[in-house]
């Protein structure tokens, strides 16, 4: 179930990239099938193995995917943000792909004329 849902997820970034009018709704419809899914599956396991009860495991789903979201929400931000050193990664890679994350969809929404357009030019 979660390799499935992981890998539809995949499918669903790429039927959004480059697509500068992306929702936020479909952004949240990603990370929940990508990075949530990940994490509920590796918080869930361990109690499956164990056979804990369905209320722990329930509880656990749920934490899982609360911090998939906080995971990939705050990495979407840092990409924009943090210092490519500290990161170990390169910065603005997301945008150089063409993915429109919530900081690019925020900025649509709120910014001005001038901004919205350079952002979908760049998206």
């Amino acid at each position: 179930d979660a390799t499935n849902i992981i890998a539809e997820g995949e499918v669903l970034q790429l039927m959004n990239c480059n697509d500068p009018d992306t929702t936020e709704e479909s952004y949240m419809q990603v990370i929940y099938s990508k990075t949530a899914k990940l994490f509920e599956a590796a918080t869930l396991l361990p109690a499956v193995v164990l056979e804990q009860s369905n209320e722990i495991q329930d509880a656990l789903k749920l934490y899982g995917m609360h911090l998939g979201t906080a995971f990939q929400l705050v990495d979407d931000v840092l990409d924009y943000s943090a210092n490519a050193e500290q990161m170990g990664k390169n910065l603005g890679d997301d945008l150089a792909e063409g993915k429109p994350t919530l900081p690019l969809i925020y900025a649509m929404r709120h910014g001005r004329p001038e901004q919205v357009n350079q952002i979908r030019k760049a998206i």
